[in-house]
């Protein structure tokens, strides 16, 4: 009886044993894959560097923005060698007081390389990534596109206009798997999140053309301020305006309070036309026979219309005149 017991327990055991060694098997031979990526992702972090958005194109759809991309130097650990670091500041154009001050930042540490670079280290520490730019530095039409905010909010332009349409809640930058106080687990490396060109994105279509905005930019780098606008005079469509001062709009803060006014849209900005345009009145009078050359009239300083009073330069006012010397006074 004892043994048949012990024979009984025995089997028991080895059933429970192949069953849980079954089951061990299962998770890793079938869902070990899954199980990997789940512990991984709760332990998965980014670093945003630059806002999702959708593009401007002009009317031939060439976009206006995200045209150029940037590169930067992921660095994941303060413990560098000297040549690394040496490699570090020629890519980066840092002096090495500035990159000992970055290298006392947490990993992973973000470095913008300068224009040309390109990191050719063997080094597991440090890896070269790939960002698409909202702006470039030579970018077209700028006071009319406008700029974003760090958050990757529309505030002056068009961004602002159509930012309902362009806004996307995802943020381009540098993925990596932390431990418990958000350092990099090496063994993981980093990689660029959400850097590819995404087509859902929304996009707005502009009149502008790309090819005549260049030559009007081109034209009004001439000017020390003012603005240029070009119209399709069959329909009426802006196809090229630029505006002078130019502002950069990475960085549209240094322009701010500028004593220039860098930021107005001279464009668009409304501005008191002056006597010129009394040409332009005079010669459509004298066209519709409104008046003659020599029909009299009286300037007393000043005349009001539908309530609002219209002063002549003259403030004591020219007397009797007639249309002729009106015009050549230039009075009001």
């Amino acid at each position: 009886m004892q043994t048949r017991r012990f024979y009984t327990l025995f089997a028991g055991i080895l059933l429970l044993a192949a069953l849980l060694l079954g089951r061990l098997g299962y998770y890793s031979l079938v869902e070990g894959n899954g199980l990997l990526k789940q512990a991984t992702s709760q332990r998965a972090m980014a670093i945003r560097l630059a806002p999702m958005r959708g593009n401007f194109y002009d009317r031939r759809m060439i976009p206006l923005t995200n045209r150029t991309t940037t590169q930067v130097l992921v660095v994941t650990t303060k413990t560098l060698s000297a040549d690394i670091q040496t490699a570090l500041c020629q890519a980066t154009g840092l002096t090495q007081e500035a990159l000992a001050v970055k290298l006392t930042q947490t990993p992973p540490i973000i470095m913008p390389m300068l224009t040309g670079q390109t990191w050719q280290e063997n080094s597991t520490d440090v890896t070269q990534i790939t960002v698409p730019e909202r702006y470039s530095e030579n970018g077209v039409a700028r006071h009319t596109l406008g700029y974003i905010r760090s958050d990757g909010a529309g505030v002056a332009g068009l961004e602002k206009t159509f930012d309902a349409v362009l806004h996307d809640n995802r943020w381009r930058g540098v993925g990596y798997i932390g431990d418990a106080g958000q350092r990099v687990i090496s063994d993981f490396g980093v990689r660029a999140v959400n850097c590819a060109d995404d087509t859902r994105l929304g996009g707005v279509k502009l009149t502008l053309d790309y090819r005549l905005q260049q030559i009007v930019e081109q034209s009004a780098d001439k000017l020390t301020k003012g603005a240029i606008v070009m119209v399709d005079v069959t329909n009426g469509d802006i196809v090229a305006t630029a505006s002078r001062p130019q502002f950069s709009q990475n960085q549209p803060s240094k322009s701010m309070g500028g004593t220039h006014s860098e930021l107005v849209n001279r464009a668009f900005q409304p501005y008191n036309i002056g006597s010129i345009f009394k040409i332009v009145v005079a010669a459509t009078a004298l066209e519709n026979n409104t008046v003659n050359l020599f029909d009299p009239f009286k300037c007393t300083g000043k005349i009001t219309v539908d309530g609002r009073d219209f002063a002549c330069h003259n403030a004591e006012g020219h007397g009797d005149i007639d249309f002729q010397k009106a015009f050549t006074q230039s009075c009001n």
